[in-house]
């Protein structure tokens, strides 16, 4: 679950590292940009244009250019937000239809999940003694490397709920492709959005991000914005060797290369039994920009049902899955 945006930052070089522990063109399309060396022109003359209209009354009359280029900036800024414009009606038409799709799932499980309250969808002993305000006892919430903290979040039948209902989604979405059906080409194949899996994904989510997130990253993440968060985003993805990924389409990476977040914070939970599968620890490497950015701290060995909660600029990394499957 990552919360509250972050923008992207580059790790690697895309036109020369691969990821040597799988995940390949997947991995760096996330992961990476081409550096092209152009400086964000457009970008930053539309961000300093917004500022000054919101900033100051008659911007755009007085002070938002010189006289002789006045006319021409104001109607190259004008072509710009049209173009822009023009964008933002394409995306809203696409996740329009998208949604309208997305009301015809067929979700399996959805009432063996709805019926749980919130409280009975995180661990009760751990959102009980957030609700208190007191001390977080050490064997609820314990601190792994600096500002990386693990604990039990979800039993283990929802996590096998959880798993097979990302399972049957990802299936009805190839369907959906491969019938050419409209709103079809813009669902992901290779994770299952969590909110994607209508009423039963909403509650989930909801429920942890009410009931654990926001009041723990008040705790742990006060100074780093954990104060704030207001925005969730949750998907399942999983991990398997070649072999596990030509039998089963849903397990779309091996590992997964050195990296941040486009979060505030991070929550991963494990939601198969590490008995499972070989392979996948998740490899903490200290935070971006600090002194030992990218050597290696720690790695966890993943535990069905455990969170483990950093901040997105945490550097870590997915060791490759030797065999089984790796979901999370």
């Amino acid at each position: 679950i990552a919360t509250a945006r972050r923008k992207v930052v580059d790790t690697l070089d895309a036109s020369s590292q691969v990821d040597p522990r799988g995940g390949g063109e997947a991995a760096r399309a996330i992961n990476e940009k081409v550096r092209t060396g152009e400086p964000p022109r457009e970008f930053a003359g539309l961000v300093h244009s917004l500022y000054g209209m919101h900033e100051y009354p008659g911007y755009l009359e007085a002070r938002f250019a010189p006289p002789p280029e006045h006319e021409d900036r104001l109607r190259r800024l004008r072509d710009q937000l049209d173009a822009k414009r023009a964008e933002v009606d394409e995306a809203l038409k696409n996740v329009e239809t998208r949604r309208q799709l997305l009301q015809s799932y067929p979700a399996r499980h959805a009432t063996d999940i709805l019926l749980k309250e919130p409280r009975e969808i995180v661990d009760q002993e751990l959102a009980s003694a957030l609700r208190s305000g007191g001390p977080l006892p050490q064997e609820l919430v314990t601190e792994e490397a600096p500002g990386v903290f693990s604990f039990q979040l979800l039993d283990h039948t929802l996590c096998q709920l959880l798993v097979q209902e990302s399972s049957a989604f990802l299936d009805w979405s190839r369907e959906q492709q491969e019938a050419g059906v409209p709103g079809s080409e813009f669902l992901q194949t290779g994770i299952c959005v969590v909110d994607h899996l209508g009423k039963a994904g909403e509650h989930v989510l909801n429920s942890i991000f009410e009931l654990v997130m926001q009041p723990l990253s008040a705790r742990l993440f006060a100074e780093t914005g954990g104060a704030s968060l207001d925005y969730r985003y949750g998907y399942i993805i999983g991990y398997g060797n070649e072999a596990e990924r030509s039998k089963d389409r849903s397990i779309v990476r091996q590992g997964f290369i050195s990296h941040i977040d486009d979060s505030e914070v991070t929550l991963n939970v494990c939601l198969r039994n590490p008995k499972h599968f070989t392979g996948g620890r998740l490899l903490l490497q200290h935070l971006r920009g600090s002194p030992k950015e990218g050597q290696m701290e720690k790695a966890l060995d993943l535990k069905l049902g455990r969170a483990v909660m950093h901040r997105g600029v945490h550097m870590h990394e997915v060791e490759g899955v030797t065999s089984g499957q790796r979901q999370v």
